[in-house]
């Protein structure tokens, strides 16, 4: 089955190289990997173009895989904090939370 997901990596190189080169250092970690998340996909939007004001509207467009959930609630796990702290690190709602606990909690 062939992956249909958009090449970010080529997508934030062509971004970086003609309007942000000065950026391409702090970047390069990031797509120096061989594939990219969800998380490193919003990382990176947010080195380049910063932080939005209005973080409300761009959540609404925002999907997580299995994988950057899991990562997500092993890291507030690990980090023993609570749905509030960790919507705040990673731009959630804190009922967003509660529900993949509560739904991934059963798998």
């Amino acid at each position: 089955m062939e992956n249909k997901s958009p090449h970010f990596k080529i997508i934030f190189l062509d971004i970086l190289n003609e309007e942000f080169p000065e950026k391409i250092q702090e970047c390069s970690t990031i797509l120096a990997k061989d594939s990219l998340t969800s998380l490193d996909v919003l990382v990176l939007n947010k080195i380049i173009f910063g932080q939005s004001k209005n973080l409300k509207d761009k959540n609404v467009y925002r999907s997580y895989t299995l994988e950057d959930i899991k990562y997500i609630l092993n890291y507030q796990k690990k980090n023993n904090l609570n749905n509030s702290e960790v919507c705040i690190i990673f731009g959630t709602s804190r009922n967003t939370i509660a529900k993949w606990k509560t739904f991934y909690s059963k798998l």
